[in-house]
Parts: C-alpha cells; sequence; structure tokens
C-alpha cells in the first residue's frame, strides 16, 4: 500500500503531472501518521467500519478531540461494529459525522480550519469512465478540491491507495491534484501494522 501526501501551496510552483514511474522502496519508513496529526485538527473521509481513526483516537501520543471521523454511509445504514467504533470514538471525544460525500466537503466544514484531511483507499467501485476519466479519478479530483479551501496554509491532505497492478492508472493522483493546487505527492508506504491494537484492520472494497 503507498500513502500519497499532498501539502497545499499558495505559489504558482509548478506541478508534474505523470503517474509513479517506480514503486516505493518497501524498506522506507512508514509514513508517521501520529506526528501529522499530532499538528492539529484532522478530518478522517469515507473511513469504513471507524476502525483506522479508532486506532488513531487510542495512540497514546493523539488527542481524540482531534479528530473528526466520517463514513459515506447514513447512521441507519450501518453495520453493529461500525456503530459500536463510533461510539467508542464519540466517548473518547472525537467527533463522529455520518452520511458525508467526499466531494461536497466544502460544504459541511469552515474554511481553513484543518490540519491534515486523510482519505483512505479511494474506490469508486466503478472501472466506467466519465468525461473521458476513469471514475476513480473523478472521484480524487473532487476530493481534493473540496479539501483545498478547508485546511491551514501548510496543511496536508493523505491518500492511502492499494499498491496493485489493478488499480495502476486509474487515480492519476499527480494530475488531480494539479487541479486543486496541490504540491506533488510524495509516496511512502503504509503499514497498517503500526497500528497492533486493532489486529481487524484491513483494506476493504466500498462503492
Amino acid at each position: 500500500m503507498l500513502l500519497n501526501e499532498f501539502e497545499k501551496t499558495y505559489s504558482s510552483a509548478q506541478v508534474f503531472v505523470e503517474e509513479f514511474k517506480t514503486l516505493v522502496d518497501k524498506r522506507s519508513a512508514p509514513f508517521d501518521f501520529v506526528t501529522q496529526v499530532r499538528k492539529g485538527p484532522t478530518l478522517l473521509v469515507g473511513e469504513g467500519n471507524l476502525t483506522f481513526s479508532l486506532a488513531l483516537a487510542w495512540k497514546p501520543q493523539i488527542s481524540p478531540c482531534l479528530l473528526t471521523a466520517t463514513t459515506n454511509e447514513e447512521r441507519i445504514a450501518l453495520d453493529a461494529v461500525t456503530r459500536k467504533h463510533a461510539l467508542q470514538l464519540s466517548n473518547l471525544g472525537s467527533r463522529v459525522w455520518h452520511g458525508l460525500d467526499a466531494a461536497r466537503l466544502h460544504k459541511n466544514f469552515p474554511a481553513s480550519t484543518l490540519e491534515t484531511v486523510i482519505l483512505q483507499f479511494p474506490n469508486a467501485g466503478s472501472r466506467s469512465s466519465e468525461e473521458g476519466r476513469t471514475k476513480n479519478f473523478i472521484l480524487v479530483r473532487s476530493f481534493l478540491r473540496a479539501s483545498a479551501c478547508l485546511l491551514r496554509k501548510h496543511g496536508r491532505v493523505l491518500i492511502s491507495s492499494v499498491d496493485s497492478p489493478f488499480y495502476r492508472g486509474s487515480f492519476q493522483f499527480f494530475e488531480a491534484a494539479k487541479t486543486a493546487g496541490f504540491k506533488p505527492g510524495v509516496p511512502q508506504p503504509f503499514f497498517p501494522g503500526a497500528f497492533p491494537r486493532l489486529c481487524s484492520y484491513r483494506h476493504q472494497r466500498r462503492r
């Protein structure tokens, strides 16, 4: 799994539009989510059953009140495990929001208030194209555009994606970033094993 990091820029720095030519060296250190989240308010988008949000909230170095965890599904559609995790997050002091559209974040949160926005494993659930683009590209582009105005000046967007030939070329992260005014992404490994308290954490396909 690769982590693609985008940093907002207010300058006219050139953005390179290209897909990753080589894979990240698996010996590289994984991205340090804990240090990044400790910097300030963090929004987690499309969190599935909320295991990753809960894993962060349980880290002793992180104040749970910094976290806002969201799901695509409305509360009535959540399974028992997700509802349990939502309650645990709320009890820890995190904010939980259901039925949030990743492309409309700017409609639900104040501008320039977030230090970090995290999207784990985007998947449009379709291989069809629209406007000559894959739906995964359109999903990421819309998410980045919606996130851009929410970030503080040096805020960051983090996107985790599956390192698989099935998805290769589907997202075009660098080009999507260009349309939202972000610098090029910096890929780093992401190891779920860094969150051992939730050993059930795994990537799940979602529509």
